[in-house]
């Protein structure tokens, strides 16, 4: 990989900082973003990447620098090469995150490690070809969501315990509490440089429990075909362990707000819920997996909410020997950040992208898994787990509008929650 090109990337200068400054003191005005800074470094990136219309701008602050990706070729590119010590590696703010709970986690690795603990996790995560999953993921969400939800908060409680059926095949409902917890400090540097000795016990008292019922392991949860599927891996069991918090907070993290948003979205829109109702009613019996597997609108509507509001909006990568795209230069252990709510509603490609349109996801001659390639990323860095929490997520909106017959729609946000973040606050629902 060549290092020395005529290209070079447009960097942010000293009137890009005052934009920021000013954004942060409007701030502190009333009804603004209720001190919060992420909302503002928010609008700050869209607003960067609209005046520079390139595929990466360095963003320079004095004391650092970092590599803004903001076109989706670069992003494809660096997302769709294997993990390597020669290629793109996971950057240090994923590292030193990530490291806090799971060093030893399919993110963090590449190269031969890599090559080893994406098979084994792709394998375990899939849903496809797996019925007998599918049917045991069903039943937990029918289990779980048998009482009403009415918030984030009861979403998050009930995808908990549908965590702990589908994972472990039952567990403490400690570990459901230990994992919030625990990536609470893993997605917060304040909390993780400050507090995060005080965890010391809890991740100790949380891989106990894990240890333990990995020993157990029975039936269809992924712990048994994680088993299953290692061996002869030449896995030593610490790094088999530390893949399974990723999986926990696939469901209590990622699949919680997926899945909330997502009724948010049909609470606001009746005329799209009854689309849902009506597909719900015709797709044949609906505590069979099968059945969940036909929806192909609600599966729709999840993932045109993903685009608008990715559960996971931003991840980080290193070249450590560089790289060249376009006859740009990427320098060498510079960080890299992907902004995903910039590529996934980007109106140059798609006019629409700012809009809550499920109908394009079926529209056979419009490939959008190739337009938004960055939803579950792409290409090697794509989620394995993917397809296991869309079911998930499509079998609970079944479960609450077919099974239950309920008709969510929402309170405590505005009509419409569309926005460039998803609304600050707790949505709330009310059955109607």
């Amino acid at each position: 990989m060549a290092n020395e090109t005529g290209k070079t990337l447009p960097s942010t200068g000293l009137m890009d900082l005052i934009r920021l400054i000013c954004g942060l003191l409007r701030a502190l005005m009333p009804n603004r973003y209720f001190l919060n800074p992420g909302l503002v470094l928010s609008d700050w990136i869209r607003d960067l990447a609209r005046r520079r219309s390139t595929e990466g701008i360095i963003l320079n602050f004095g004391f650092r620098r970092f590599l803004l990706v903001t076109g989706r070729d670069l992003s494809r590119h660096i997302l769709n090469q294997s993990p390597s010590t020669n290629t793109y590696a996971a950057g240090p703010g994923k590292v030193a995150a990530v490291s806090f709970l799971a060093e030893q986690s399919l993110t963090l690795s590449h190269d031969e490690k890599w090559d080893k603990l994406r098979p084994l996790n792709e394998q375990t995560l899939s849903t496809g070809g797996s019925p007998d999953l599918q049917q045991a993921a069903l039943f937990q969400v029918q289990v779980a969501f048998a009482q009403p939800v009415s918030s984030i908060d009861d979403i998050r409680d009930r995808m908990g315990r549908v965590m702990l059926g589908v994972v472990f095949g039952g567990a403490p409902p400690q570990l459901a509490q230990d994992i919030q917890v625990l990536f609470g400090y893993v997605q917060s540097l304040p909390r993780r440089k400050l507090l995060g000795w005080t965890q010391r016990g809890r991740r100790e008292r949380f891989y106990g429990s894990i240890r333990q019922s990995w020993n157990e392991a029975q039936g269809t949860s992924l712990l048994a075909r994680a088993h299953t599927f290692s061996r002869g891996g030449n896995f030593d069991e610490d790094q088999l362990l530390q893949q399974i918090p990723h999986w926990m907070f696939t469901f209590t993290g990622s699949g919680t707000d997926l899945l909330s948003r997502t009724l948010a979205m049909l609470g606001s829109r009746p005329e799209v819920a009854e689309q849902v109702r009506q597909e719900i009613n015709a797709a044949g019996p609906l505590d069979q997996a099968i059945s969940i597997s036909r929806l192909n609108f609600v599966e729709a509507c999840l993932l045109e909410t993903c685009r608008l509001f990715p559960p996971v909006t931003r991840t980080s990568h290193v070249a450590p020997q560089g790289d060249t795209f376009d006859g740009v230069s990427i320098p060498a252990g510079l960080e890299i950040l992907h902004y995903f709510l910039i590529s996934l509603r980007d109106t140059s490609v798609d006019p629409s992208a700012n809009y809550f349109e499920p109908d394009k996801w079926l529209d056979p001659g419009n490939d959008r898994r190739s337009v938004y390639p960055n939803i579950f990323l792409s290409g090697a860095r794509a989620c394995p787990g993917e397809s296991l929490i869309l079911f998930v997520c499509k079998a609970a909106i079944i479960f609450l509008y077919g099974v239950k017959n309920e008709m969510l729609s929402i309170r405590a946000l505005t009509t419409d929650p569309l926005s460039f973040p998803f609304p600050k606050g707790t949505p709330r629902f009310r059955l109607s």
